[in-house]
């Protein structure tokens, strides 16, 4: 894979030219007509690719679209972080005579820069956001706020913990210490909450063993159930559909996944949206995987039927194209979801699987290209950050 000046200067100029048309600048009649030329055979290529797929949904950030319709308008991902901190800002700054109110909205402003260098992996500023959380914390009892302060600012702990990989103290803290409290005061949500981080914790912990995360799953699904909380519930069963990917259970993944997404792309967290869409782009490329193996085992047998297995081989050409395109799109959207949040860690994963993809599609090496590049970009905001530092703050609060 080599990424070369050239094509990603090529690259660069193909999509300010696409946008340029999207946008209706410099359009003549010769344009329109050669881009109604190509949107019909994009639409001949969509009607072979559902043939194969025959019942097969396609889901956007806006809820579920038709498949036909695969023609969507270029949008640049914004920070979430940057527009909640806004927000917080213009509902309320550190201008009130009530120094209890001023705490909460430090702290609230503390926690989500935290969230946000921990996404970005930024260790040395998230440690002293966290510090600074458990300083900073309300003292009146009023409403019960010191309550929902002190669980938000343990979920800042536990995000830092996962940063860190300590995946047995982040575990110990959850099962010990936070879900006991969940239940003590009746915190619904938090408790569904830290289930779902309980669940993420095993799966990525234990990538041998996903059957350990079974028991949170199932007990994340009844009480979100319960407690009519839909967008956890949804997230839950996208949690299950990434288990059942990683025994090796694609079909009912993709099926357990489709189920979920309504829900989950319209009310659920950005960051679970972006796992949804990476756990898809994984079974594709699982099925892809059986596929290659398949025709190789097509290619050995004996060709006494010269026709029907001509026929056969051209089935298999198109239903890897069909799978490697649709792994693409989903890749794509991951990468726009995770934008919004700047995971490092997931765009990494992203961009890998991306540039691998892109490498097996034919005319798609300035997207390679792309992909490789950013990659780079992400895997060295990883190796910069891992820098060791004088001690640990946060060692002895768990």
């Amino acid at each position: 894979m080599v990424d070369t000046t050239s094509n990603a200067d090529s690259g660069v100029n193909s999509l300010c030219a696409a946008l340029d048309n999207l946008k209706g600048k410099g359009k003549t009649k010769k344009a329109k007509a050669k881009g109604n030329t190509q949107l019909n055979q994009n639409r001949r290529d969509i009607d072979e690719d559902l043939i194969m797929k025959n019942d097969e949904d396609s889901f956007t950030v806006n809820g579920r679209v038709d498949a036909r319709c695969n023609i969507s308008t270029e949008v640049q991902p914004i920070n979430r972080y940057q527009i909640a901190l806004q927000k917080l800002n213009d509902i309320q700054g550190p201008k009130s005579n009530s120094n209890s109110t001023d705490a909460i909205w430090y702290h609230k402003v503390a926690q989500l820069m935290h969230e946000s260098t921990v996404r970005e992996c930024q260790p040395h500023a998230a440690e002293s956001l966290c510090s600074m959380l458990y300083s900073c914390l309300p003292i009146s009892t009023k409403d019960g706020v010191p309550i929902q302060a002190i669980i938000e600012t343990w979920g800042s702990h536990l995000m830092q913990l996962c940063q860190k990989q300590k995946w047995e103290a982040a575990r110990r803290m959850v099962q010990r210490k936070i879900l006991p409290f969940c239940k003590r005061y009746q915190l619904h949500y938090y408790h569904c909450h830290f289930l779902l981080q309980l669940i993420m914790i095993q799966l990525d912990s234990s990538p041998d063993d996903p059957v350990c995360a079974l028991p949170a799953i199932l007990q994340c699904i009844c009480l979100s159930e319960e407690q009519s909380i839909d967008p956890l519930h949804a997230t839950a069963m996208s949690l299950l559909a990434r288990m059942h990917f990683e025994m090796d259970n694609i079909k009912q993944a993709r099926s357990v996944m489709k189920a979920a997404m309504p829900v989950l792309i319209q009310h659920g967290h950005v960051f679970f949206q972006g796992e949804a869409w990476l756990t898809l782009s994984k079974c594709s490329l699982g099925e892809l995987k059986d596929l290659e193996s398949e025709s190789g085992k097509d290619e050995i047998k004996t060709n006494t039927r010269i026709g029907i297995s001509t026929i056969e081989l051209s089935k298999n050409k198109i239903r890897r194209s069909f799978l490697l395109k649709r792994c693409a799109k989903d890749l794509k959207h991951a990468a726009d979801t995770f934008e919004m949040i700047r995971d490092v860690r997931r765009l990494r994963e992203v961009y890998y699987l991306q540039a691998q993809v892109y490498h097996l599609i034919p005319g798609h090496v300035s997207d390679r290209n792309n992909a490789a590049r950013q990659y780079q970009e992400m895997n060295n905001a990883i190796v910069s950050s891992v820098c060791p530092a004088w001690n640990d703050i946060l060692q002895n609060i768990v």
